[in-house]
């Protein structure tokens, strides 16, 4: 008879009949189940998760001995799928293949795969102190310039793409209605610019941009309103209306090629270790579509999900639309842990990783510290494998600021008692070290001292980067009604470059040590990339020269301007000088110009001005490019002269 140690006592036991039947009843044993002729087995070395499933390249060969596993106490009986006259002695009672017993592990054969089902590996929390680790990261890398606002938004999107815009849109409306619709890019990009302002002026209908009374001249101007209808309407970024082959199964194709140059221009920006978070964005759209979810307690619940990562600051690195069976996120851990490890792909080794509980699990935690990642994150009680050990205390009974841990290998369990129990997970930053918080008092009616630990702090301090998108979005959303979802993705994604770009000029900006107060806000950066975006001249620059194309205009009277954006100032499009009947000269209106002149930009407010406040003699004059544009802080005293200019033009 055939002996067994007994796993409590360690005693020998006598392997009985009984004794099979409660072994596999403890998932101590795996069923096999083959078709094949049993021929040797080679035993594979498979990794245990958490109640996980390992996919086998090839199907196992078994042999009739037994097979030894390292969480498996238990044998494994042979079984020949094709005999019908097997010893039931070598087989034992259970592992027939009518049996009805149901084992914890199966080994199941799926044309060319197995998958194997392994028993869930112990795990030990023990109530001892954390070593937190160090996070010692530097800031945000200094540039070499800063660049001008629509030079960051050129990152994501280029004139190559406005011109497959163009393009995409034109064959549409030709295939819908049988009519040529003729838009160029400079006309995609000044409805692009259109779209901008109208986030920050918000009219509650269309059409009011262009009624009498309350009109936008800057929008009236550039296009019409039936006009900025019908390309709307029309807009497209693919060439066809059916999916090409690789994208057949992708329902987002539609929408591809802009989530593709999005990304790209998210792979620019430079990335060094530091604090990240990930989290749900969502793109809100209301209508129909199969791709719409519902996630509640977010500020726009209904729409398409996006999952982002994010700086601590709010800077999107990269991103990861859900729709269903996206190929992309999938893991044997689950949808939540395989959004954090395809994500993580874009963040530096070394980096502090922090999500919510809707991402979290143990093993999770577990195979970050196998690739090199700090996590942070809250967690649900119930997502603890063996949670029976752990033991803690009842909310009712824990005193606010409270604190108990758990640690067990890598990963530590604190959790916090402030008005609401709170569980956190961590493989880098414990409960052991505290910090101070204030926190309101109702029976004192003040604000009280509370100890909390280092890694709820650290959370609360650094996992809200999606969050701080999500509001910078919305200060200056372009609102807009449609019934296509795809219009409302890329207008989305309008905004998110927008604020993406703004986010890295500020960052740059800081870095490079310029003042605060000198740094553009998100509405001045919006307004000058949406304004630089309308005045798009609608042809492209010729070689030719300027002066062979146009005359100096001369204007009788003197019309103030506003300031134009540096785009406008620098296009090289019609800045010749106007020379204005004036008794006396006036001033320019920026601060840093102090001298008086006659002479002034037909398109921007800067004259020609002499620049008396440089101390240097190096003035140089801007080199003449053609439709060159004359920049006033470059000019010396004496070529502000009328005998000057009629000079330089002759």
């Amino acid at each position: 008879m055939a002996a067994f140690l007994d796993p409590v006592t360690g005693r020998r036991m006598p392997l009985n009949n009984d004794l099979v039947l409660g072994i596999l009843n403890d998932g101590n044993c795996s069923e096999l189940d083959f078709d094949d002729d049993d021929e040797e087995f080679i035993p594979l070395q498979l990794e245990n998760d958490e109640e996980g499933e390992v996919e086998l390249s090839s199907p196992p060969r078994l042999s009739a001995a037994a097979v030894k596993s390292e969480n498996i106490k238990g044998k494994v009986s042979k079984r020949k799928s094709t005999s019908d006259n097997m010893n039931e002695s070598e087989a034992g009672p259970s592992c027939s293949k009518k049996s009805k017993q149901t084992p914890c592990s199966k080994v199941t054969q799926k044309s060319k795969a197995v998958i194997v089902k392994l028993p869930a590996r112990k795990r030990l929390w023990k109530k001892t102190d954390y070593i937190d680790k160090s996070h010692n990261y530097s800031g945000h890398p200094q540039p070499n310039e800063i660049r001008s606002p629509v030079e960051y938004y050129n990152d994501y999107y280029n004139d190559n793409f406005y011109e497959r815009m163009a393009l995409c849109t034109n064959l549409y409306y030709l295939r819908k209605t049988g009519r040529v619709l003729n838009t160029t890019k400079p006309e995609i990009k000044k409805l692009i610019g259109i779209h901008l302002l109208m986030g920050i002026l918000s009219y509650p209908r269309i059409a009011m941009y262009w009624r009498r009374n309350i009109k936008v001249d800057m929008i009236v101007s550039a296009m019409t309103r039936d006009r900025l209808t019908t390309l709307r309407n029309s807009l497209h970024v693919v060439d066809s209306d059916s999916p090409p082959v690789s994208e057949a199964n992708n329902p987002l194709w539609k929408v591809q090629p802009m989530i593709y140059i999005v990304r790209e221009g998210c792979n620019k920006i430079l990335r060094t270790p530091g604090r990240y978070s990930i989290d749900e964005q969502m793109i809100p759209f209301t209508g129909k579509c199969h791709l719409r979810q519902l996630v509640k307690n977010k500020p726009r619940p209904v729409g398409l999900k996006n999952f982002v990562v994010t700086t601590s600051e709010g800077l999107m690195v990269d991103f990861e639309i859900y729709y269903g069976n996206n190929p992309v996120p999938s893991h044997p851990l689950g949808l939540g842990p395989a959004v954090v490890l395809r994500l993580s792909q874009s963040v530096p080794r070394g980096s502090c990783i922090f999500f919510d509980r809707y991402f979290t699990t143990v093993p999770l935690l577990e195979e970050l510290t196998k690739m090199d990642y700090h996590g942070t994150r809250t967690i649900m009680l119930n997502r603890v494998p063996d949670r029976q050990q752990l033991k803690f205390k009842d909310d009712k009974k824990m005193t606010r600021g409270e604190i108990e841990q758990r640690v067990s290998n890598d990963v530590v369990l604190v959790k916090w008692k402030d008005s609401k129990a709170v569980l956190t997970a961590s493989n880098c930053t414990g409960g052991t070290a505290t910090d101070i918080v204030k926190r309101y008092n109702k029976t004192e009616k003040c604000y009280v001292d509370v100890g909390a630990p280092k890694i709820v702090t650290s959370y609360n301090s650094f996992m809200g980067g999606v969050d701080v998108l999500d509001q910078s979005m919305e200060y200056y959303r372009t609102f807009m009604k449609t019934r296509k979802w795809t219009l409302k993705v890329i207008l989305h994604f309008i905004d998110l470059a927008m604020v993406n770009s703004w986010r890295l000029y500020k960052s740059d900006s800081l870095a490079k040590g310029i003042p605060k107060n000198r740094i553009l806000d998100l509405l001045s950066f919006r307004f000058e990339v949406a304004e630089t975006h309308i005045c798009t001249p609608d042809r492209d620059r010729r070689d030719s020269s300027p002066l062979l194309e146009t005359q100096a205009q001369t204007s009788g009277r003197y019309k103030p301007a506003n300031h134009p954006s540096v785009g406008k100032r620098f296009d090289g499009y019609e800045h010749f000088p106007i020379f204005d009947d004036l008794k006396a000269p006036r001033k320019c209106r920026l601060e840093i110009f102090s001298s008086r002149s006659k002479i002034r930009c037909p398109d921007t407010i800067n004259a020609l001005k002499s620049h008396q406040n440089l101390k240097t003699h190096d003035r140089e004059l801007v080199e003449v490019s053609p439709r060159a544009h004359y920049r006033a802080i470059d000019f010396p005293e004496f070529w502000c002269t009328l005998d000057f200019f009629y000079y330089f033009l002759h």
